[in-house]
């Protein structure tokens, strides 16, 4: 009887401590995306002089342990994990004009809650094949202006959902990321939007994307997808 109790014990605790460690992750994060981000830009030349933060955030996102916990919880992770490694690779190799003169920045493999994995496969294997959740485009970044902005706040299992259709509201009404062409019947998609291909086929990319418009986009239009802005989602410009 003592021995059982004894494993309860352990087993309880032993969850009490995978809880607060996410629970710093969460936490710490939201002081590093406040300190460091402004405006959906982040301070690179700050953080390239201090090793810290980012230090003490990476241990935290190799280290987690997600066994136990809920899909809320795991989603809030993985985009706050994306995202700080996409600042992380940048402030290793800044000063940079794009992440795309970087060479592999999607490839390089990093650990995260104990597999090692790459950006590309983060977004593959653990945000849009897991969740069929077309607002996860819009808070994605991929540390260029043209990709989702980056929120001074992290995501955390309570405001998960708040800042998933806020980001998504703003971002698909936004001109700089939709446009439409009424002379020509075309709708014009920025490339942000082909990383929801494996979950929305493009017949029905407008329909999610007016579910947040405030003036429908016309489903009878064509559209197509063009490049955004590659350049440095840095504070500077």
């Amino acid at each position: 009887m003592k021995i059982k109790a004894l494993f309860t014990l352990m087993f309880f605790t032993f969850q009490g401590l995978q809880a607060e460690n996410l629970s710093a992750f969460f936490s710490k994060s939201n002081k590093f995306f406040s300190k460091y981000v402004e405006k959906g830009k982040v301070n690179y030349q700050k953080l390239s002089q201090n090793e810290k933060p980012l230090a003490e955030l990476t241990n935290l996102i190799a280290t987690a342990d997600l066994s136990t916990s809920d899909t809320t919880e795991k989603k809030a992770f993985y985009i706050n994990a994306y995202n700080i490694l996409v600042i992380k690779e940048i402030t290793d190799n800044y000063p940079i004009e794009s992440p795309q003169d970087v060479d592999d920045f999607f490839t390089t493999k990093f650990m995260i809650a104990g597999e090692k994995l790459s950006l590309a496969e983060i977004e593959k294997k653990k945000i849009f094949s897991q969740y069929n959740d077309i607002r996860l485009v819009f808070v994605i970044s991929s540390g260029m202006i043209g990709s989702a902005p980056i929120l001074n706040e992290a995501f955390t299992p309570k405001n998960l959902e708040k800042l998933l259709t806020e980001q998504a509201k703003l971002i698909s009404n936004d001109n700089n990321y939709i446009r439409v062409k009424k002379n020509s019947n075309l709708i014009l998609l920025a490339d942000i939007f082909k990383r929801s291909g494996a979950k929305f086929k493009d017949k029905d990319l407008v329909k999610y994307v007016n579910a947040y418009r405030e003036e429908d986009l016309p489903e009878s239009y064509s559209f197509d997808f063009y490049p955004g802005n590659r350049k440095l989602n840095d504070i500077k410009y």
